[in-house]
């Protein structure tokens, strides 16, 4: 999710969109890889991708309960939404409807979040966390909310961290090894108990990995061979490995799909992305978060229903959403505040396009809202918008993409 800071484009505005038009020229012809039936990029699509005046150029956005946070390509971290926890991060814990600064000189290469908290990594890879900290998500070594970042208590070295629902894991940065941290009850923690941890302990196998996903008291990971596991709450088969049994330590999911991401929803569901660029879904589908077109529930991998090659897929609550190859976003599920992104509020069983297929870097699926960075890196968001989680100055629901506005003075 990170990569090499780029600098800010300081030429004139009518330079800048010469460029942004030329880039959209050559990604059109670059696209290649969709579902026939896949509307092709029109005009109004570019103007809206190339002619957004944004101040912030995101690297990466992670999209929560009701708060949402994005790291720059100077590596600085922005909040917003509600903040009732000190979640943003400003030291306050007063909601912000528009992009905010986090407090302190870090300088982040991730960011994530959770339901009531937010973690990032540093450049120096250093994990800090700030917001709700009564089960131990913070990983500070106490039960008290921050609203500044804290570092974690810890002396290891991260390379990336996912905050879930009320816990936090993080891989290590030399060994790849796995560490996780808060609410164990269900034994998302992995660490072959059920208690509750204040402070990083190791995910038990001794497995090293590529890739984590922490989501609603289970967890998921890809490891070095690209098997995937889950463990923790499993009674909608989210863990996906044929049963609805919890498991304190990883358990491998079911079919022998080799995997290269996998996400872990803020529900009872989890999807990845398998080497040969096939979404697969798993677990609880009632809202059809599955995408495979019906609402049964599955306690294996089953791919979805599409012709598209895919680079990452995000589990939400009850909604989904996922990138081709060619950089299109496309969302399924529940749809009832517009989390989809096509412009209205039915709820779909199978993928439907987001925003008339503007192109999209990043898109990623929070509880009942869905966030993304645009091919020109500005942020957008959709969906529901009752704290100021979209960040587009209001607390109106937008059902389409709306973008991120310019960051608090």
């Amino acid at each position: 999710m990170s990569g090499n800071p780029t600098p800010r484009c300081s030429k004139c505005s009518s330079q800048r969109l010469a460029a942004a038009f030329a880039m959209s020229i050559l990604f059109l012809i670059a696209g290649c890889g969709e579902d026939p039936t896949a509307p092709s990029l029109g005009g109004s699509n570019l103007g809206l991708a190339a002619t957004a005046d944004a101040t912030l150029e995101f690297r990466q956005v992670s999209a929560g309960l009701a708060h949402t946070c994005g790291v720059t390509m100077e590596n600085l971290a922005y909040c917003w939404g509600s903040n009732a926890y000190g979640e943003i991060g400003d030291g306050s814990t007063a909601d912000r409807l528009i992009p905010t600064s986090v407090a302190g000189e870090h300088r982040f290469s991730e960011i994530s979040v959770g339901v009531d908290h937010s973690c990032g990594v540093t450049l120096e890879k250093r994990v800090y966390c700030w917001g709700r900290n009564g089960e131990g998500q913070v990983g500070d070594g106490n039960f008290g909310q921050r609203s500044v970042p804290t570092p974690v208590a810890t002396a290891l070295s991260f390379r990336s961290v996912d905050a879930g629902h009320v816990h936090t894991c993080a891989i290590e940065d030399l060994t790849n090894r796995a560490y996780c941290w808060g609410n164990n009850l269900d034994g998302a923690l992995g660490d072959g108990t059920n208690q509750t941890r204040g402070t990083p302990v190791p995910v038990a196998g001794g497995l090293r990995w590529l890739q984590l996903s922490a989501g609603g008291l289970f967890t998921c990971g890809v490891d070095t061979g690209h098997r995937a596991y889950c463990w923790g709450k499993n009674r909608n088969g989210q863990l996906g490995d044929g049963t609805t049994g919890a498991r304190t330590r990883p358990i491998r999911v079911a079919g022998g799909i080799s995997f290269r991401q996998v996400s872990a929803g803020n529900g009872s569901h989890s999807c990845g992305v398998s080497v040969t660029d096939v979404t697969y879904c798993w677990g609880w589908n009632a809202m059809g978060q599955l995408g495979d077109g019906r609402t049964v529930q599955r306690l294996r991998p089953r791919a979805i229903a599409s012709l598209n090659t895919w680079s990452q897929v995000s589990a939400g609550s009850f909604h989904t959403c996922a990138l081709t190859l060619s950089q299109r976003a496309w969302c399924w599920g529940d749809n009832t505040s517009g989390e989809l992104g096509n412009g209205t509020a039915v709820s779909r069983r199978k993928p439907v396009l987001v925003g008339e297929g503007m192109p999209f870097r990043q898109v990623i699926a929070g509880y009942n809202h869905s966030c993304g960075v645009a091919r020109l890196r500005q942020g957008y968001c959709w969906g529901l918008n009752s704290s100021g989680q979209l960040g587009a100055g209001d607390k109106g629901e937008h059902p389409s993409p709306t973008q991120v506005s310019n960051p608090a003075e």
